[in-house]
């Protein structure tokens, strides 16, 4: 099929029409969806069921890397090839201990289709602990697993990940010994302990200075590794740009640092391998990595101390991670740090160059965009891609649909309220005058939303704000008439809600019936909702997200004429859209002349009714995307679930492509168009990309 369009631009530069064949896009994921996993649960101190999400049964194998958060603990490692109840601690030198050691009895007891069964012990369920399990699958390209008996000679392993490994964890089982890991960019004569805070060492006969190939690493004579009669186990990691990457960067003190890894990580090791003294710290993005400024929580590899959460170390990018911090774990002026970064799964379109060389792209979501069966190197392959702007409704009231998905929170409350979510959607919290927690196994869909242990008792329900690194939850309440602020001890995790509340703001003075709740994206405003007014009122903070700041800012909204008993509340992320939520059984939408500020409102004339579910509305949250809407209902004791557009749509490139400008143009706007040209010379390790025409208009 021959494309035969035309396009007028809106420069100077001719029209051109392209005859070109045109290829196939197919779409698909790329990232290590299926082989690993960070879950967060609570201890019980019974069996239970933690569901990771990766099948470990059968012949699946695999490794559960385990750590009490709230309090000391140490680094547990069960693995699939040792066998259940049988543990190594990362943080120690210790022999592994097996089912006959009551320390290990009773830990992981199963390996199942969805994760792993924890029996009753302390180490991994401590009736009033919070722990994660980060678990890793064998696959190819991401990491394998393997057991050997040590000969004290020069000897090869062959491994499975079908590429050449970028890091490798051993340790000996039946006697005490370090943990030693080679990483490829300390080459094949050095080593780094993963039990130690030293940096890197020096011994050509560890890795027998041999650098790993596709199929197999190398042993020296060292006893560290292979001393004869020595039983071991090791951790193989891949390296690229798609699943795990694992490279080094160069610290700048108080000057960020940006780290490319070929895709937006979900879970971060970094270690100070040029001097000593420094730890292996860990970061994730289910226990939270804050964006510029936000502090991160942050576990060590090498010790049992507690989560914490109180500086500001790195954010993530779309293409890797940003050294914002100056602590010495990872920013020390010209010291060398070692890391292994682990891909979020990204939605993929792929582009055929062997079905075509021009391709018609029209993106109806966020996209990675690649290119895949070039000419082999040597010989040109070029492609053109005509890339027209997609759809970008969110906060899209006049289209909102019921998605018939609901969360029944019968079993908790008879007064469901306030909702907030996590920013990634794995977490609900829930007031109803006690606040609830659900975890969520798909993001933002309630169908699979189960409640967890830990709750909060907040006096009256209302509406609720989270703060973005998830260390205090706000609530309304009609009670006292207030703004309560909890604080978390470990972030997302009502189970760790510090009592009483730290701070309480008084806003009886504008509203005897305080209820709906909810802020802008940096807490430098909250607006609140009264239903003896029937009026939204503004607070402002000089510090986002600190109600000691707080203060009304004479600014109002008056939604009476739409109804008279409102409560709940929401704003857009960009301050121009605001809703209400009342005894009407419908949500209203009111415009914003001047972003975020309240008295600049006046009703859209937009409405949208939720009657057909909810009849005793009184909670209303959206996902930070816009393309969710989410009201609780009393009557039902419900949560029930909407569209509201179709999201925004942005396109990232993978991490072969090189612009000529050096980053990547901005997504074309719906109604626009842009051209964008890819040429490869050396079988597709990079193509070099020209954004061709800037906003041509179809």
């Amino acid at each position: 099929m021959a494309n035969d369009k035309d396009f007028k631009v809106n420069t100077s530069i001719k029209p051109k029409r392209y005859l070109e064949t045109l290829g196939t896009i197919t779409s698909g994921t790329e990232g290590p969806s299926g082989t690993f996993s960070t879950t967060l649960y609570s201890g019980s101190g019974s069996n239970q069921d933690i569901n990771t999400g990766i099948d470990l049964s059968g012949s699946n194998e695999g490794l559960v890397w385990t750590k009490r958060r709230d309090s000391t603990g140490d680094n547990f490692f069960f693995d699939t090839l040792r066998g259940t109840e049988t543990f190594l601690l990362a943080n120690s030198v210790n022999n592994e201990k097996g089912p006959s050691i009551a320390s290990a009895q009773d830990t992981i007891t199963a390996f199942n289709n969805n994760g792993f069964t924890t029996g009753s012990s302390s180490n991994t369920n401590n009736s009033a602990g919070t722990f994660l399990a980060w678990t890793f699958k064998s696959s190819a390209n991401f990491f394998d697993i393997m057991t050997y008996t040590g000969n004290g000679s020069n000897r090869t392993i062959s491994h499975n990940l079908g590429e050449s490994p970028g890091m490798i964890i051993t340790k000996r089982r039946n006697s005490t010994g370090n943990w030693n890991i080679f990483h490829r960019s300390l080459g094949a004569s050095k080593y780094i302990m993963l039990h130690s805070s030293d940096g890197e060492k020096s011994l050509g006969t560890m890795w027998n200075n041999t650098v790993p190939t596709s199929t197999e690493w190398s042993l020296g004579t060292s006893a560290n590794v292979n001393v004869s009669f020595g039983t071991y186990i090791a951790y193989v990691f891949g390296h690229n740009d798609h699943t795990v990457h694992c490279s080094s960067y160069t610290g700048a003190g108080s000057t960020d640092v940006t780290v490319t890894t070929g895709f937006e990580p979900q879970w971060i090791m970094i270690k100070k391998s040029s001097a000593d003294g420094d730890q292996w710290i860990i970061f994730d993005d289910q226990r939270g990595i804050a964006g510029s400024g936000g502090n991160d929580s942050r576990l060590f590899a090498n010790l049992d101390n507690s989560e914490t959460t109180s500086t500001d170390y790195i954010e993530t990018t779309s293409s890797g991670f940003k050294v914002t911090g100056t602590s010495g774990d990872v920013a020390t002026d010209g010291a060398t740090y070692i890391y292994m970064a682990i891909a979020k799964t990204a939605d993929v379109d792929n582009l055929d160059l062997s079905t075509g060389s021009v391709f018609n792209y029209t993106p109806t979501a966020s996209k990675k965009v690649k290119i895949s069966n070039p000419a082999a190197s040597g010989t040109n392959s070029g492609a053109t891609l005509i890339y027209n702007g997609g759809t970008t409704a969110s906060f899209d009231l006049a289209n909102a649909s019921y998605e018939s998905k609901t969360l029944d929170v019968s079993s908790q409350t008879n007064q469901p309220a306030g909702l907030a979510f996590k920013h990634d959607g794995t977490r609900l919290f829930l007031n109803s005058g006690t606040i609830f927690q659900y975890d969520l196994t798909t993001p933002f869909d309630i169908s699979t939303a189960s409640v967890v242990s830990g709750s909060y008792t907040a006096g009256g329900s209302g509406g609720l704000v989270l703060s973005p690194d998830g260390t205090k939850l706000f609530y309304a309440e009609a009670v006292n008439d207030g703004i309560g602020e909890v604080a978390l001890s470990t972030p997302f995790d009502l189970s760790t809600a510090v009592s009483p509340v730290t701070t309480f703001l008084d806003t009886q003075p504008q509203d005897g019936g305080t209820f709906g709740l909810c802020s802008n994206e940096d807490g430098t405003k909250f607006y609140m909702v009264g239903f003896n007014t029937d009026t939204v009122y503004q607070y402002n903070l000089t510090t986002g997200f600190d109600l000691t700041t707080a203060s009304f800012a004479n600014k109002s909204l008056s939604v009476s004429a739409q109804d008279n008993l409102p409560t709940a509340v929401a704003i857009n992320t960009d301050g121009t859209k605001l809703f209400v939520l009342g005894t009407s059984d419908k949500v209203y939408q009111y415009n914003l002349s001047t972003p975020f500020d309240v008295s600049t409102g006046s009703f859209a004339s937009v409405e949208f009714s939720v009657a057909s579910q909810a009849t005793g509305p009184q909670g209303l949250v959206f996902a930070n995307s816009g393309t969710k809407m989410y009201v609780a209902d009393t009557t039902n004791d419900s949560i029930f679930q909407y569209s509201v557009g179709s999201g925004g749509v942005s396109t990232t490139y993978h991490s072969s492509i090189k612009f000529s400008r050096g980053t990547a143009p901005t997504s074309p706007a719906l109604g626009e168009t842009d051209i964008i040209t890819f040429d490869t010379t050396d079988g597709g390790t990079t193509y070099l990309a020209s954004h061709a025409i800037d906003g041509a208009k179809k």
